[in-house]
Formats: C-alpha cells, structure tokens, sequence
C-alpha cells in the first residue's frame, strides 16, 4: 500500500529521514506550488501479513 501526503513547510525533510531511518520506502516530490512536497510512502498492508499466519 501506498500512503501519499501532500506537506506544506520546510520539515518534509525530517519527515523523510525519520521515515527513511525507520525502514520505510519513502519518495519526495516536488510540485507546481512552493514549499509544498508530495510525499508517498510504502507501509506493508497489514490485512495480507494477518492472513498468512
């Protein structure tokens, strides 16, 4: 799964070092707007991982 955040600000940095650090696929973006990021990180899903056990 993919969870996309649109972040406003200067600290979208540190969120990707706090996520990349964690284990986390983390991909930044820029847009048309300034200062202003997108942000998709990879999480596991979470309902398959139940299933297999």
């Amino acid at each position: 799964m993919i969870a996309r955040f649109k972040i406003k600000g200067t600290c979208v940095d540190d969120l990707f070092h706090i996520l990349a650090s964690n284990g986390y696929q983390v991909q930044l973006s820029t847009t048309q707007t300034r200062d202003t990021y997108i942000c998709d990180v990879i999480v596991k899903d979470f309902k398959s991982e139940s299933e297999d056990k």
